[in-house]
Parts: C-alpha cells; structure tokens; sequence
C-alpha cells in the first residue's frame, strides 16, 4: 500500500491530528536541539572558568609553598651559622 493513498482515505479528523503531531515533533526537535546547544556552550564554559581558577589557585598553593620553604631554610642556616659564630666568639 502507498503511504500517500492511506492518508488521501483517512478522515479530516486523523488528517489533522497527523498534521499536529509532525508540526509538534519538529518543533519540539528543533527546540530540544537548540536549547542543547545553549546549553553545552554555557556548561563549557564554566568549566573552562572553574579549570582556570583551580589552576590559579594551585600555582599560588606551590608560590607560597616555596616561599615558605626557602624562608624556612634561609632562617635555619642563619640560626645554624649564628650559633657558629657566636661558639667561635666564647
């Protein structure tokens, strides 16, 4: 049977409630598709901005912790050295 002659014979009423349905899927299709991409491109781009302030944040965690660490050691070695001097000095 051909598709076309099935609904040349259907009733106005199926005629029409076929009609609304295909215009109802494409335009709920062509709405899903464009909310999709509005949507991908906001999620990327929180993500990108969350990447970048976990990685500011993370070479700032390493800065201070080098910071902290050479004070550290420079105090150590001076603490070291002033003990020497002062032992050399008694």
């Amino acid at each position: 049977m051909n598709l076309s002659y099935l609904f040349k014979n259907l009733p106005i009423r199926y005629k029409i409630l076929c009609v609304f349905s295909v215009t109802f899927v494409m335009i709920m299709g062509l709405s899903s598709l464009t909310i999709y991409s509005i949507v991908k491109q906001n999620v990327e781009k929180n993500i990108e901005t969350m990447l970048e302030n976990a990685t500011a944040a993370m070479v700032n965690n390493v800065r201070t912790a080098a910071s902290v660490s050479i004070r550290n050691y420079l105090r150590a070695t001076a603490e070291k050295n002033l003990e020497i001097v002062t032992h050399l000095y008694q």
